[in-house]
């Protein structure tokens, strides 16, 4: 498995490249490939060959594959030499994303846990069942402002900061908007099954 997420990285700094060059429609049908070919691999070895880890074997051999043969082969990426000086700068200059994605990571996974160490399996099959509402909006969140990060940036670089803040307005309002829609539609599911687990773990 963690081959598997080691592929991610790789696939990470190739949509990089594409979304340098503007060309996010060929990250896209890269990663539904990459999608498609991994969840079948992972069938195949699992039910198929009623294993576990010959599945996550399979799964993580083809992604890391499919990101050398596919992937990797679809943009010109310069490799520069490696240097213990470059690699330190770059651990810094990207430093705050490590705090956001460790930060994410804990938001999207602390309340399953202590969800785990509290009730039984039931209920954390029932808060999961909610929790695809929150991935769906974190997906959406994705898909409106990963495509105007370049935006911003060229933006920033030219000094256009009255044209950015406008775009950043613009986009903070879609958020809400699809906040607001979605929390709409998951109230009545998060209250279902708030219910639901406190009549599986009623109150001592």
């Amino acid at each position: 498995y963690m081959i598997f997420r080691l592929s991610e990285g790789v696939s990470d700094i190739i949509y990089a490249e594409l979304q340098k060059n503007e060309r996010l429609d060929e990250a896209g049908m890269l990663i539904s490939g990459k999608a498609v070919i991994t969840t079948a691999a992972f069938m195949a070895g699992f039910y198929l060959g009623d294993s576990l880890i010959l599945g996550l074997l399979l799964m993580s051999a083809l992604s890391m594959l499919y990101s050398l043969v596919a992937e990797l082969t679809s943009v010109k990426v310069g490799i520069k030499q490696f240097s213990f000086r470059k690699t330190r700068q770059l651990a810094v200059e990207t430093f705050p994303v490590f705090v956001y994605l460790l930060e994410i990571s804990v938001i999207f996974n602390a309340q399953k846990y202590f969800l785990s160490r509290v009730s039984d399996e039931a209920s954390v099959g029932l808060y999961s069942s909610l929790f695809s509402f929150i991935l769906i909006i974190h997906a959406l969140f994705k898909y409106l402002y990963f495509p105007y990060i370049t935006v911003l940036t060229k933006m920033e670089g030219e000094k256009r900061y009255a044209d950015a803040s406008k775009l950043v307005a613009k986009l903070i309002i879609s958020l809400i908007i699809v906040a607001a829609i979605f929390s709409a539609a998951a109230f009545p599911a998060a209250k279902a099954v708030a219910q639901a687990i406190c009549r599986l773990n009623p109150p001592v």
